[in-house]
């Protein structure tokens, strides 16, 4: 999880598993009164909620990530008394194991600008777990200095895709070469006809998301495409997504029956980490389910309907995939309603409450609560600090995100 301090460097960022949207700006709702960059900002980050929801990469990534919480509390339920930092925590083999593929398929972390005048892609095998992978090198050579190589992963696929969907708000959008254009970079050496067509580009990348490699998942359909010319990528996406098969480590299955097999398994874990009723999120996914089952992928049907503009596109993927809590440096902070009347979607406060409460029985050294900065921020006035926000948050008695989970948790009977 990034760090709070750390977000106010970034231009926005996107926290999964908590449904939760930074944007280091300002931001509005009614999308054609929000200046350029900021909206493109909104954007990108935005096209990350909906790869966390919606395909089996963001989908299988938070429900391992809900298993190790689920491990967590089962600490907190075994020990009548936890001592800060937290540590001793025991993880299901299967937990660790899922936490060492998906750290291998990420690929390089590093966000950075190399400086090189020839790039070449290469592929390599590793092992993980006693089964063995190909993953994507891309390789960059400077005058006579050796080469340097970044892995083409899961993260570079993800930002790519953000950063080409940011681009149709922003044109002027400025990232670092990686991880942010890698997708650009390997398509202009395997199938650089595509960088002319961006829609389509962006097609195969939220494909390539719906499996754990990634990039080389993105590295076959960029050469199987090449000679496609004659479809678009709503067309060509409907047209490999009947042919991709998956197999579980049982059996092979279709792509819509993982999908759908995914997003029930993250919608159990995710409500067994909630004491709240997923009344919003569980609308999200009723929608999505139903899009799978027609193999219809929303956001490329809005991104390929031509009678719309820029705004009523970004309003029709609001209106289908909801929104996630949202909050600026300036103060905004906007949480999801319930459709029944003006009652927040409670489960998206708790969820917060989740995140900043492991954020602190985790960190070694800083005893802030980790959601200070918002408080502080706050222009709502919602939640009022004073000194146990600074120490033993759990010893608040205003309700707050994070003793709303404390509670829950029973912090205050057990932490010594």
């Amino acid at each position: 999880m990034i760090e709070e301090e750390e977000y106010y460097n970034l231009r926005g960022a996107f926290q999964p598993h908590f449904f939760s949207i930074f944007i280091n700006g300002e931001f509005n709702i009614k999308f054609e009164n929000a200046n350029t960059s900021d909206l493109g900002t909104f954007v990108h980050e935005y096209v990350h909620y909906l790869q966390n929801i919606s395909t089996v990469f963001g989908l299988r990534s938070s429900s391992v990530f809900y298993n190790y919480l689920i491990d967590i509390k089962k600490h907190f339920t075994s020990n009548s008394k936890i001592k800060l930092p937290l540590e001793g925590v025991e993880h299901s083999t299967d937990t660790i194991e899922s936490l060492r593929l998906l750290e291998a398929f990420n690929g390089t972390t590093q966000s950075f600008n190399p400086v090189y005048d020839e790039m070449y892609h290469s592929l390599e095998t590793i092992k993980i777990n006693n089964n063995e992978y190909k993953i994507v090198k891309l390789n960059f050579s400077y005058k006579n200095d050796k080469p340097k190589s970044i892995t083409l992963g899961n993260l570079c696929v993800k930002e790519g895709m953000s950063r080409l969907c940011q681009l149709q708000f922003d044109s002027k959008a400025n990232h670092n070469t990686f991880p942010y254009c890698a997708v650009e970079l390997i398509t202009k050496e395997i199938n650089p006809q595509l960088l002319k067509d961006k829609r389509k580009l962006i097609s195969l990348c939220l494909l390539s998301l719906n499996s754990q490699n990634c990039g080389y998942t993105l590295y076959e359909l960029l050469i199987n495409s090449i000679d496609d010319t004659s479809t678009n990528g709503l067309e060509l996406y409907q047209k490999l997504s009947k042919k991709t098969t998956i197999f579980d480590g049982k059996k092979t299955k279709t792509l819509d029956e993982v999908l759908l097999t995914s997003t029930k398994n993250f919608k159990k874990l995710l409500q067994l980490n909630c004491n709240s009723k997923l009344d919003y999120i569980n609308r999200i996914f009723e929608n999505i389910e139903l899009s799978i089952s027609k193999n219809v992928p929303p956001l490329l049907t809005i991104l390929y309907n031509d009678e719309l503009d820029k705004f009523s596109k970004l309003y029709s993927a609001v209106g289908f995939y909801g929104l996630p809590h949202i909050y600026t440096n300036v103060g905004i902070n906007i949480y999801p309603y319930n459709e029944v009347g003006e009652d927040l979607a409670f489960e998206f406060i708790e969820l917060l409450g989740q995140q900043i409460v492991i954020k602190r029985i985790t960190s070694k050294d800083n005893k802030v609560c980790p959601n200070i900065t918002k408080c502080q921020s706050d222009t709502s006035g919602k939640f009022e600090i004073n000194d146990s926000c600074y120490e033993k948050q759990w010893t608040r008695e205003e309700k707050c995100p994070f003793t709303i989970v404390s509670n829950y948790w029973e912090l205050d009977k057990k932490l010594r």
